[in-house]
């Protein structure tokens, strides 16, 4: 697993979702982490050049490799105010 945030790699550590977990922008290369057979992005619309970033996933992925890019809809900057949220509960859902 992939992530520029400590707090969310740790979190994800926590939930032991991957064998490995490297602190990395996914702004840089991806090159020195070798191939993959899957790549799952949920961060790709908040990426500095993410076209540039969806053809270096070519360079990574695998032969009969899959990719998800996961994008947000119409409710999403509305749904998104829980970020910004004081209230304990809605930060758990967010991994803050």
């Amino acid at each position: 697993m992939l992530d520029h945030k400590k707090n969310l790699l740790k979190n994800a550590k926590n939930l032991n979702i991957s064998k490995k977990y490297v602190l990395h922008d996914c702004n840089k290369s991806l090159k020195k982490f070798g191939k993959f057979d899957f790549i799952y992005s949920n961060i790709i619309y908040w990426l500095k050049n993410p076209i540039k970033t969806i053809n270096n996933f070519e360079e990574i992925l695998n032969v009969n490799g899959h990719i998800i890019l996961t994008t947000p809809n119409q409710n999403f900057f509305r749904y998104g105010k829980t970020f910004n949220s004081k209230n304990e509960f809605l930060k758990l859902l967010n991994f803050e």
